[in-house]
C-alpha cells in the first residue's frame, strides 16, 4: 500500500535510478540471502521472526528485488509464457493465500508418516505437492467460476 502510494516503484523505473538500483540490488542479493538465512527459521503463524528488524529489512529488498526481475522478464518476447503465469499467480493470490498452510499441514503429517529419516526429503516433497495443489485448485475454480468469490 505504502510503496504505492508514495510511487516508489515509479522512483525505481526512471532509467538512472533503475540502473543504480539494479546494480545495488545484485550487490546486496547474496548478502541479504545470508542474512536472511542466519536470522533463523520464521513463523508468521505463530508470531516468532527472530530478529525483527532484519526480517523487515530483508523482506522489503527481497520484495522489490523481485519485482523489478520480474518486470525485465515480462519483457522478453521469448518468455511471453512467464507473463502469462505471473497473471495466473496474481489473479489467484488470493486461494494461495488461503489455502496454503492447510495444504501444508495435510502434507507434511502424511509425509512425515511415510518418510520418517529424510527430512529434507520431507520438505522437497511438501513445497512440490503444496505447489500442486495449489494450481490444481486455482484452475478448478477458475474453471468452475467459483474464483470470483475469492476475489471479492
Amino acid at each position: 500500500y505504502l510503496i504505492r502510494r508514495y510511487k516508489l516503484f515509479d522512483c525505481i523505473q526512471k532509467r538512472k535510478t533503475k540502473f543504480v538500483f539494479a546494480g545495488g540490488a545484485m550487490l546486496l542479493f547474496i548478502p541479504l540471502t545470508w542474512l536472511c538465512y542466519k536470522n533463523g527459521q520464521i513463523g508468521m503463524f505463530f508470531g516468532m521472526y527472530q530478529n525483527e528488524f532484519v526480517f523487515v529489512i530483508v523482506a522489503l529488498f527481497m520484495t522489490v528485488f523481485w519485482w523489478c526481475v520480474a518486470k525485465q522478464v515480462v519483457k522478453i518476447n521469448k518468455l511471453s509464457w512467464f507473463k502469462g503465469y505471473f497473471v495466473f499467480l496474481g489473479k489467484n493470490s488470493m486461494i494461495f493465500l488461503l489455502l496454503n498452510q492447510f495444504f501444508i499441514f495435510f502434507y507434511r503429517k502424511v509425509l512425515l508418516m511415510v518418510i520418517e529419516d529424510n527430512k529434507w526429503l520431507v520438505h522437497v516433497a511438501e513445497l512440490l505437492l503444496v505447489l500442486l495443489s495449489l494450481h490444481v485448485f486455482a484452475l478448478i475454480t477458475n474453471r468452475l467460476k467459483v474464483s470470483k468469490i475469492w476475489r471479492g
